[in-house]
């Protein structure tokens, strides 16, 4: 099995790896995904900043990784919210997403086919899959032995994959919630391990990012809003009499990415010479 990437790599030093990466963080850029072998329905999903990593509980230690499974179709566009969802509010920093789990674990284990002690891990999988092997014996077998393992391992079962990405919505870019209150009814019958432990990262507000005005041919950024001190303090040297600091507010616009052309501004204002 080769992991393909379509012109970008992973973060840190690799899947498996000992090396402390610190590429998480809050509202990422998320990566495009590797394919295992063609056909396989499988995607690794990853995300990079340059904030540093959160603590593990109780230490002053960074968190190794961040890693999440979803047992499901990467067809399912509320699969594909979530994982991206995920990986844009800092949940995870790597995201797998594999029908078959386990059959693609190493992508997360390398050759090992065991996590690093400090690497945190949240699977979901279908109800169907709590009670039978392999994915029992799987989750087990990633986190043993328990008492080396310092970051926190849950693995909830899903009914009902929608609500999942939307919840995240509810709290802010920066602020984390338990797992257990930010999706309650599913942390209720949690398979293995704490909800209260397994913090997860808010996507809600506004999101910078992009978009295309197809009719005028022209893309914008879209960006978020926000407040800002404008003019001169008065002990500033070779300051205006005019000139008065105060405060301005911007609510969300969007700004063109590119100069705009004469072509594209009169296709926006038809009655204009210019």
């Amino acid at each position: 099995m080769v992991a393909q990437g379509h012109g970008s790599r992973l973060p840190g030093r690799g899947a498996g790896s000992d090396g402390r990466g610190k590429d998480t963080g809050t509202l990422g850029v998320v990566g495009a995904p590797l394919y295992p072998d063609a056909g396989s329905g499988a995607q690794l999903r990853f995300c990079g900043s340059l904030a540093p990593a959160p603590d593990l509980p109780a230490t002053d230690r960074p968190i190794h990784r961040r890693l999440a499974v979803l047992a499901a179709s990467p067809e399912d566009p509320d699969i594909i919210a979530l994982a991206d969802a995920l990986l844009s509010g800092g949940s995870a920093d790597q995201v797998l997403i594999d029908p078959g789990w386990p059959r693609y674990r190493e992508l997360l284990t390398g050759t090992r086919a065991k996590l690093h002690p400090e690497d945190q891990l949240l699977l979901l999988t279908p109800p169907a899959a709590a009670g039978r092997e392999p994915e029992g014996w799987t989750f087990a077998d990633l986190t043993q032995p328990a008492a080396r393992t310092s970051a926190p391992r849950l693995w909830l079962t899903v009914c009902d994959w929608t609500p999942l990405a939307p919840a995240l919505k509810r709290f802010e870019p920066g602020e984390t919630w338990s797992t257990a209150d930010a999706w309650p009814s599913l942390s209720d019958a949690a398979a293995v391990g704490d909800a209260q432990t397994l913090m997860l990262g808010g996507i809600g507000g506004c999101r910078p990012g992009e978009w295309s005005d197809e009719r005028h041919g022209i893309r914008y950024a879209a960006l978020c809003g926000d407040s800002f001190w404008m003019g001169s303090p008065k002990p500033e040297p070779e300051r205006d009499p005019d000139e008065r600091r105060h405060r301005v507010t911007l609510s969300p616009f969007s700004l063109a990415s590119t100069e705009t052309s004469n072509t594209q501004y009169r296709s926006l204002h038809p009655g204009s010479p210019g």
